[in-house]
């Protein structure tokens, strides 16, 4: 397998272990679909706005408020526990992201779930880098964020030391 499929594999694995119990049944009609953290699908769009909105602005202030104190971020398979640990991978990103044109495909958003696949093109470079990104939204803020690349072999983002 390799080193992409198994960071694919990871994921599945790790959002599976998140998730676990709180998949979201289709709403009967007239009723909102609500995950067991009981975000709906509504507020995880809100969410998801906000988030790609400090995003696109490079706000790391906002980008931060998006997530719970206690967050977990799993990038190609290195964790990042907290807030505090969060926040310099986000730097990076900014950093990365600088340094060429991304676009973001149409959002699989679900009560409790974003998904998003996305394509990065370094200046210089013929081809896009692929990537995905998978967003566990509880109330109103990002508990769990997975995110997966190529893209970060060719430019690592190093855990804090």
């Amino acid at each position: 397998m390799g080193k992409v499929a198994g960071i694919v594999v990871s994921t599945v694995a790790l959002l599976a272990v998140v998730v676990h119990g709180s998949a979201v049944a289709q709403p009967h009609e007239g009723q909102a679909a609500v995950g067991r953290a009981g975000s709906t699908a509504a507020g995880t769009t809100a969410v998801w706005q906000r988030h790609i909105g400090a995003w696109g602005r490079q706000d790391l202030d906002a980008i931060m408020s998006d997530y719970t104190e206690d967050a977990v971020l799993v990038l190609n398979n290195q964790v990042y526990e907290g807030r505090a640990a969060i926040r310099p991978v986000f730097e990076r990103l900014f950093d990365i992201f600088g340094q060429g044109d991304n676009r973001i495909d149409e959002p699989v958003i679900r009560a409790g779930l974003v998904h998003i696949t996305w394509h990065f093109t370094p200046h210089g470079s013929p081809a896009p880098v692929f990537g995905t990104d998978t967003f566990v939204v509880k109330g109103d803020a990002i508990a769990v964020q997975t995110i997966a690349s190529p893209l970060y072999e060719r430019y690592p983002v190093r855990a804090a030391a």
